[in-house]
């Protein structure tokens, strides 16, 4: 796709749930929107879109390209995200210092029940 790299980032940003974008960063989204909009009015009548160099395709197919390169890079970044927060959720788990000895503690006294239990019925 051929228009400005920092026009597909502040779209990417647009499309992306877990960030927010500030009033200019909506008002340049906004004409750049306009833009391939024009364009593709222009497109649609016939007529050659020279006035909008930045932006090669219609509004469309460019929101359509952006999108799904960007949920490309989300998807990524959303994994990484939900294994880190495993992973945290994990070491939460085992650092719980009440929970763990019960266990261990209720395992091994199950243990020497059963034993106890098997040494009076052999």
């Amino acid at each position: 796709m051929k228009f400005l790299e920092r026009e597909e980032e502040l779209i990417c940003l647009y499309f992306n749930p877990m960030e927010e974008l500030t009033d200019l960063q909506y008002l340049r989204l906004a004409k750049t929107f306009l833009n391939a909009y024009l364009r593709q009015t222009e497109i649609f009548r016939g007529e050659s879109p020279s006035r909008y160099p930045s932006i090669e395709y219609t509004l469309a197919e460019m929101l359509s390209y952006i999108h799904d390169k960007c949920v490309r890079r989300w998807k990524i970044e959303i994994e990484k995200a939900e294994m880190k927060n495993e992973q945290l959720k994990k070491n939460e788990y085992l650092n719980i210092s009440s929970i763990i000895p019960s266990m261990i503690n209720f395992n091994a006294s199950l243990l020497d029940f059963l034993e106890s239990l098997s040494g009076v019925y052999v």
